[in-house]
């Protein structure tokens, strides 16, 4: 009976050492597994930290967003001009001029010479001084013909000209007086008033009771 006891503890005390030994064996290789027995997440992207967010667009943050511009940020836009934001505008050394009725009035101040073209007269030379006050003067410098179609070419206070609008062409379109003689005048339309940029060359039609057109084209001479 006592053998018997004495054999079981034995038993007993090998199953515990075996259990031990078991136990103490996968600990070491949980060590080995982990290393410093930390979280477990492994460094899988590289870039030396656990946290799997790999640097994808090489802007050394893990947010996703490569700069697709020139500009150093990530906003998509890049500066199509030289300066410096996003608008696509280039600088231009060029100053804009608004254009309005008081830019075609201001330009027809002045004296100008070219030529006058009729259906009825054909192609003359003539000189015309618009001043400031919306007084005109007008001359052909050929024998036979006059400035304006409807009228002479003697100076006279009735000799008066006015722009009421202008459209996006940009071309103005207003009013002329044209003296005939003593106590008669003429009104007529002056249509599609234009200059170029610089505003030294002037073109010009102007139109009686629906007959015309008499066409000036002219050079600003001061």
């Amino acid at each position: 009976m006592k053998r018997n006891l004495r054999l079981k503890l034995v038993l007993m005390w090998g199953v515990v050492a075996l259990f031990g030994a078991v136990h103490s064996g996968c600990y070491e290789l949980d060590i080995h597994i982990h290393g410093d027995g930390g979280s477990g997440d492994a460094d899988a992207d590289g870039d030396g930290d656990a946290d799997g967010d790999s640097d994808a667009d090489g802007d050394g943050d893990a947010d996703g967003d490569s700069d697709s511009d020139s500009d150093g940020d990530s906003d998509g836009d890049s500066d199509g001009d030289s300066d410096g934001d996003s608008d696509g505008d280039s600088d231009s050394d060029t100053e804009y001029v608004p254009i309005d009725l008081n830019w075609f009035k201001q330009g027809l101040i002045g004296l100008w010479e070219g030529t006058v073209t009729t259906q009825w007269n054909g192609t003359n030379p003539v000189t015309f001084e618009f001043d400031e006050t919306e007084h005109y003067s007008a001359q052909c410098e050929v024998e036979d013909c006059s400035a304006l179609y409807w009228g002479t070419d003697e100076d006279h206070s009735s000799k008066k000209y006015h722009l009421t609008s202008f459209n996006s062409e940009p071309e103005a379109f207003g009013w002329i007086y044209i003296y005939f003689d003593v106590g008669t005048t003429n009104r007529a339309d002056m249509e599609m008033v234009r200059f170029d940029d610089d505003q030294v060359e002037l073109t010009f039609e102007v139109w009686k009771d629906g007959y015309g057109p008499v066409i000036y084209d002219l050079m600003r001479v001061e």
